[in-house]
Order: C-alpha cells, then sequence, then structure tokens
C-alpha cells in the first residue's frame, strides 16, 4: 500500500518483487563468481588470449548487477505529489515537475516485472525518466490524466499515414483492403518463420535443408517488403506501428547461429565475427531502405543490427563448414576427460591433450555417437579442415 504524507504518496515494491529481485541478485552473484573463480582457478582458457579478460569483464558485469538489484530490493521506490513525481533508484534519486513531462510511453510487460513507463520531457536536453508502478492505485493511475500517451499518438499517426499512402490504392476502400491482405500475407509468413526456426533447432534433418531454409528466411522477408512497397516492416512494432511486420522471417535466421554454436568448433572466432558484423549491418541497412521512411522508428534504425549480425555470424560459419570439400589435417590427440552438460542444450564435451596449433588441453563438442565411441585414454584423431572462407574449423573422430 502507498505510505502518504501531508499531499506525497509513496509507493514501494511488494513482498513477491523483493524476493523477485533478491533472486536475480543471487542468480548474478553466483554467475559472476563462477566466471571469475574460472578464471582464478581453471588456468588459461583453452579458446585464445582474449577469453580470460573477456570473462573476467563479463564476471564484473555480474558482480555489478548483483550488487545493483540486491541494493535496489530495499531502496527503490516512486514518490508523487500534485506537482511532482520522483523515482528513487538503488543509488540515485531523480524526480520531473508535471510541467515538465511532454507525455509517457509504455514499456512491454515482463514476467514478474511490474508495469513500467517512460516519461518523456519536453526539454529534448532532459533525460527521460523510467517510472515503475509499484503497488498501483487509482491515485497513482488519476496523476497520468491529462499527460499525453505517446505510443498512442505515434499509431494514430501510423494509422492516418498508412490509409493515406496511394501505394496501397486510390480510395480509402480499396487502401483498408489491401491492409487486410498484407497483415494476412505478413501473418502466415510469421508462422512459417516459426517453423523454420524450431525446425532448425530441434530437429534439422536433412541438415542442409535445415540451414537452407534459415539462410532464405531473411532474403525472403526482404522481397516480400519490397513487393509490398514499404508497407510492410522488418520487426514488430503493435503500440505505435499500424503496418504487420515480417519479424518471424527475420528470426527464422537465428537458426543459422543456434546451429552454428550447437555443430560446429570454429578455430578462427574473430574472423568470423568481424565478416558477421560487416554482413550484419549490411542487411540492416537494406531493411531500413526497404521501409517506408514514416515507419523507420528507433527499432529498425538502430535495433536491427543487435538482432542481424548475430544471425549473419551463424551464416558465415555455417557456410564456412557446408562449403568448404578441400581435404583436411589429421592430427592426434588423447582424450583425457569427457563429460556431458545437460540444460537448455545438452551438450558431449571430449577434453583432449595438446594437438597441431593447440598447446594446452582443451574441449571440443562433439555429437553423442563420438562421444559414446571414445574412452579416456584413447586417441582421437583431429580433422583440421581450411574452409571455404580460410576460417579453420575441425571435427574429431575416432582413429
Amino acid at each position: 500500500m502507498p505510505q502518504s504524507s501531508s499531499e506525497s504518496w509513496t509507493y514501494v515494491p511488494t513482498q513477491r518483487y523483493r524476493i523477485f529481485l533478491l533472486f536475480c541478485a543471487a542468480v548474478f552473484l553466483a554467475g559472476g563468481l563462477a566466471l571469475l573463480g574460472w578464471c582464478l582457478f581453471k588456468g588459461e582458457a583453452s579458446w585464445g588470449p582474449w577469453a580470460r579478460p573477456l570473462l573476467i569483464f563479463f564476471g564484473s558485469i555480474c558482480l555489478l548487477a548483483a550488487a545493483y538489484m540486491g541494493w535496489g530490493a530495499f531502496r527503490v521506490a516512486l514518490t508523487i505529489t500534485p506537482g511532482r513525481i520522483t523515482v528513487q533508484g538503488p543509488f540515485v534519486e531523480r524526480g520531473m515537475n508535471r510541467s515538465e513531462i511532454a507525455g509517457f510511453r509504455a514499456l512491454p510487460a515482463q514476467s514478474g516485472v511490474p508495469p513500467r513507463a517512460i516519461l518523456v520531457a519536453r526539454d529534448l536536453d532532459v533525460k527521460p525518466l523510467i517510472v515503475t508502478f509499484y503497488q498501483p492505485d487509482a491515485r497513482l493511475y488519476a496523476w497520468f490524466d491529462g499527460v499525453e500517451d505517446l505510443d498512442a499518438k505515434d499509431l494514430r499517426a501510423s494509422q492516418q499515414a498508412v490509409m493515406a499512402s496511394h501505394d496501397l490504392g486510390d480510395t480509402p476502400a480499396e487502401r483498408a483492403e489491401r491492409l487486410k491482405l498484407l497483415r494476412r500475407i505478413a501473418y502466415a509468413c510469421n508462422l512459417v518463420g516459426a517453423a523454420i526456426l524450431v525446425w532448425a533447432w530441434l530437429f534439422p534433418r536433412p541438415y542442409v535443408a535445415a540451414i537452407l531454409a534459415c539462410a532464405l528466411a531473411p532474403p525472403a522477408a526482404m522481397a516480400i517488403m519490397l513487393w509490398s512497397k514499404g508497407q510492410i516492416v522488418p520487426v514488430e512494432a503493435k503500440q505505435t506501428e499500424a503496418r504487420p511486420s515480417v519479424w518471424g522471417l527475420i528470426f527464422a535466421g537465428w537458426g543459422l547461429l543456434l546451429r552454428a554454436i550447437l555443430d560446429v568448433d570454429s578455430l578462427d572466432w574473430w574472423p568470423a565475427i568481424l565478416a558477421g558484423t560487416v554482413v550484419g549491418v549490411a542487411m540492416s541497412a537494406l531493411f531500413t531502405v526497404l521501409t517506408t521512411p514514416d515507419a523507420r522508428n528507433k527499432t529498425i534504425r538502430y535495433g536491427l543490427p543487435f538482432l542481424l549480425v548475430p544471425m549473419a555470424w551463424g551464416a558465415v560459419v555455417e557456410a564456412n563448414t557446408l562449403l568448404d570439400h578441400s581435404p583436411a589435417q589429421v592430427f592426434q590427440a588423447t582424450v583425457l576427460d569427457k563429460h556431458e552438460t545437460s540444460g537448455k542444450a545438452h551438450t558431449f564435451d571430449l577434453t583432449l591433450s595438446p594437438w597441431g596449433p593447440r598447446s594446452k588441453a582443451e574441449d571440443v563438442s562433439v555429437d553423442p555417437g563420438r562421444y559414446a565411441g571414445l574412452s579416456v585414454g584413447e586417441k582421437a584423431c583431429v580433422y583440421m579442415h581450411p574452409g571455404a572462407f580460410k576460417l579453420r574449423w575441425i571435427t574429431v573422430e575416432r582413429c
């Protein structure tokens, strides 16, 4: 319940949300300690010279997140007065006068997290304020009466632009009918994209066909956007955009990322990451160009690279592997240990003695058949393939 003092009301998290924050803090703490402990006691990583600094960096980030959430569980609060709203964060307090607010945008709902919104100031130099609705009541919602919903404003503008577009027809009736058709087509495409992603993730057989389907899905999305004259957009934005999207076909490309991580042991990580970055950024630019100008929101302009670069990295790794028909170099190594890892993905790892370019023992992931066929102390043959794009990758077989 809110705590009141004269004309001030303070809202604090529920006990359940505090427990949620403390649980998240414990997870980040355990993850950070595990990463830093691995660096301290495990020795040098076998993945390359950058592995240890990266693990230390991410371990430190996890510890900072744990401190932020753990301290915030007992510090965060929201206070309103008739003319001002104040957010108490874990370490910093910020507020905004009602007269300074241009409007608000609702943030996407998340499981276990109270409703949140971003308050946008009239002065563009003022940083937006994120507000969390802890135990909201009628008084808190009434405070926002008269504050403009910027998402609804953008959605109305998008609807008006769509219904005025001659790309959809000459009359309002023709445009409305055309928009319905585009929505049906986009819905079907998204179902197909989701099916492709599930296929590649759970049962990629035949393998080449599954990989090819994932690779062709994003270009198919581009072709559909081109056919629609930009009236179909690449990613979903239901709060602010009236046009349908083909997000399902784009996300189908993430099947390439999943299969590259699970199936390919690559030796040359950084060249592949660089190539994936170039391809992903180029695809992002092309998707943006294909989107009608008034629909190019921040997600499309700035968010697409974060979606497409990992997918492009997976495409580079898979193409480098599947198109490689050159003879491999063969090295022998001893199986020092073997272990399974369960979770969202079940992996089978062999610890191999130094071989070829590897001067230290390292773990290599193999399929269940090879895992069962190789015993500790047995010799294994490591096949180092040159790669179609000169990005080396390996497979492990019984000698």
